[in-house]
């Protein structure tokens, strides 16, 4: 039992490190965009920082800098331009259209690929 908690807890820090240097690395690349310059993503050190200075928002409330994003305005929300838009079907409040940066599209695809093969793994899928 103590090894399970042990290989918990370092697995746990482990994504604290993960989750911390992503986040580092998003506001240094996004310091320059309109967003990052209206919350002073180049003085953002940590968690903390980010949660002070950077609100929670509505997607109306960011669909003026989308549409910016879908006339062709780059750095924006994110720098450089959109490879891609999503129409959502909306979770709430119906149709929304979601911009992708290749940045965001990597980090999903890093995300996600890694649970799927635990998935596999874990119940012995494709053998």
């Amino acid at each position: 039992m103590k090894k399970e908690w042990e290989k918990l807890t370092a697995a746990a820090r482990s994504v604290k490190r993960q989750s911390t240097h992503w986040l580092q690395d998003c506001l240094i690349r996004n310091a320059g965009t309109k967003y990052g310059l209206e919350y002073g993503f180049d003085g953002i050190r940590d968690e903390d920082d980010y949660r002070a200075r950077v609100p929670l928002i509505s997607y109306e409330d960011i669909l003026p800098l989308i549409q910016d994003m879908s006339e062709g305005k780059a750095d924006v929300l994110f720098a450089g331009n959109p490879v891609a838009f999503e129409k959502t079907g909306g979770s709430g409040g119906g149709e929304k259209i979601v911009p992708y940066s290749a940045e965001s599209l990597r980090d999903f695809r890093n995300a996600l690929l890694p649970w799927l093969a635990s998935l596999s793994e874990t119940y012995s899928l494709g053998t």
